[in-house]
């Protein structure tokens, strides 16, 4: 049996989403062969509990940020794949099934999909600018032009090994997603689809929204992603 270990990191601010965002990964058809594993870690004050023996929750007992958090359930994940989606983000029906499938393939080491906003009661359309086989360097040199993913981060897949052998999750004020995404289509080759598979939140309280220091910061991000990916790909710093 193969595992999809999906890594949640929780903040107490987004426990209110927490229910609707595991009721879309419980209730996903799998493909034969496939088993799934729900790696919940508990952020500062947030407390959860949940009685699906799928389902691993822990805490850190202390304010850590997202990327410690998430870093810490992968250290309890016990999968072959792993996914990362945020506790106010959601699965559309037959994701899982149509994501794992195009593991059958051993030269693909991750995968994304297409993935829309849910903006109020509004649904908008994310920029989807890539799909199809992904060499590696490919995803980058795009960031390298324009600053930004080709495609959405929420709900990305990756091989455990492509994981671990890309450093795991950086610690990125709100880009820590991004800065693994980056890190891991550099060192293997990976498979973007033209589906829409997940959807993203944005509200008042995400960091990207409410953080008071995150327009200030996001420039530096900026500048150590790029220069991660100019030292990998060994370009002039």
């Amino acid at each position: 049996m193969t595992l999809l270990s999906v890594i949640t990191a929780v903040h107490p601010s987004h426990i209110g989403w927490l229910d609707t965002c595991g009721a879309s990964i419980l209730s996903q058809e799998l493909p034969q062969g496939w088993s799934l594993e729900w790696c919940v870690q508990l952020d500062d004050n947030a407390k959860a509990s949940h009685h699906d023996p799928r389902v691993k929750v822990a805490s850190n007992h202390t304010k850590l940020g997202a990327s410690h958090s998430r870093n810490m359930a992968a250290a309890r994940a016990q999968g072959d794949v792993f996914m990362h989606l945020d506790a106010d983000d959601v699965l559309l029906s037959g994701a899982l099934r149509h994501i794992l499938e195009i593991y059958a393939d051993d030269t693909v080491s991750w995968v994304a999909v297409r993935v829309d906003d849910i903006v109020g009661k509004d649904i908008v359309k994310h920029p989807h600018e890539l799909s199809g086989v992904i060499e590696p360097g490919v995803v980058s040199s795009m960031w390298l032009s324009s600053g930004r993913l080709p495609f959405h981060s929420a709900a990305f897949t990756m091989r455990r090994d492509a994981f671990f052998t890309a450093g795991c999750y950086p610690a990125l004020v709100a880009a820590e997603d991004v800065g693994l995404v980056l890190a891991v289509s550099d060192h293997s080759r990976g498979v973007v689809l033209k589906d829409t598979l997940a959807q993203y939140r944005k509200w008042s309280l995400q960091t990207t929204a409410s953080s008071t220091s995150y327009t200030d910061l996001r420039p530096l991000c900026v500048q150590l992603l790029t220069e991660a990916i100019k030292a990998r790909q060994g370009l002039e710093l």
